[in-house]
């Protein structure tokens, strides 16, 4: 999830860096336009897909109850997007350290392989 947050900011970022470098539009926007398909299309399929398999008993109870389940989590997604549009602005002078915290998502994840041991990537073979 937080993998399409930062896709979807670095699609936003491109976008407003071609329309106030005008001379530089076409190569922000196909940025853009890359960023935006894989954002909306790739990640959140993947999102979504993540999401449906983590609730396999509510798959069958409903269609109201799934769709009101889905739009909270695209609601939830959003608002972290919005969200985070607005932290950013407001703390625009620690930018740096803001780049730092949202580029280390990776981090809980390996924590969490070590304690439970998931996977043994240095094996020999």
């Amino acid at each position: 999830g937080q993998q399409a947050i930062v896709d979807a900011y670095l699609c936003l970022v491109h976008l407003t860096a071609g329309i106030l470098v005008e001379s530089l539009f076409n190569a922000f926007a196909t940025a853009a336009f890359f960023k935006f398909v894989v954002f909306s299309i790739f990640e959140m399929r993947y999102l979504l897909a993540i999401w449906k398999a983590s609730r396999p008993l509510s798959n069958g109870e409903g269609w109201e109850i799934m769709r009101r389940e889905l739009s909270v989590l695209y609601s939830r997604f959003y608002g972290i997007l919005l969200g985070g549009i607005l932290f950013m602005y407001e703390f625009h002078n620690y930018l740096r350290s803001i780049l730092l915290l949202v580029y280390s998502f990776w981090i809980p994840q390996i924590i969490t392989n070590v304690v439970r041991d998931s996977r043994k990537p240095l094996h020999p073979h």
